[in-house]
């Protein structure tokens, strides 16, 4: 699929959710899956699964890209499911491991985004700052503190820097600039 869109949960993902762009394909990271209907879930711990997948509506069964981890712990509940699984490490990928794509929902989302054969990616919701999500809660504030959000944004940086030698385009959605 040569153009998929990723969508994280940061303020301006508001902005999309009030006119979704049409895309190929969706990577929904984290709980952006039970508000909009996308064909993957980029996760990387077991919690949100739990906390979110209740929550996609019936029919809405992204395949999921995760760890084996995250698998292990929610292995009971996931079978019952028709979810496909993919694990970060079956991602067909030359992006190195360092400084750590594999850390970080969105980052991860990334990497998948290429092993499905994008050619160009674009991100909506991708702020990275702040505690809030775009409907105003704040799910997780223990993990996004700024120096969170500061080695997040690097690690997004090297990321994209390496889809961009792969010849993939890396955009901000509604401004549709280079991000």
């Amino acid at each position: 699929m040569d153009d998929i869109a990723v969508l994280c949960s940061g303020p301006s993902f508001a902005e999309f959710l009030a006119d979704p762009a049409v895309h190929g394909l969706y990577i929904g990271v984290n709980r952006v899956v039970a508000h909009f209907p996308c064909h993957w879930w980029s996760f990387n711990d077991a919690r949100t699964f739990g906390l979110w997948s209740p929550l996609c509506r019936e029919g809405r069964l992204p395949a999921i890209f995760t760890t084996r981890e995250a698998f292990t712990e929610v292995r009971g509940v996931a079978n019952d499911r028709a979810h496909t699984w993919l694990f970060h490490d079956q991602a067909v990928t030359a992006c190195p491991r360092k400084p750590g794509w594999v850390h970080y929902s969105f980052t991860s989302a990334l990497v998948l985004a290429e092993h499905l054969g994008a050619k160009l990616i674009t991100l909506y919701g991708v702020d990275q700052k702040g505690a809030e999500d775009w409907d105003g809660a704040a799910p997780n504030t223990v993990n996004r503190p700024e120096s969170r959000w500061s080695n997040e944004r690097y690690k997004t940086l090297k990321a994209i820097d390496y889809l961009r030698t792969r010849g993939i385009g890396v955009v901000r959605g509604l401004e549709g600039v280079p991000a």
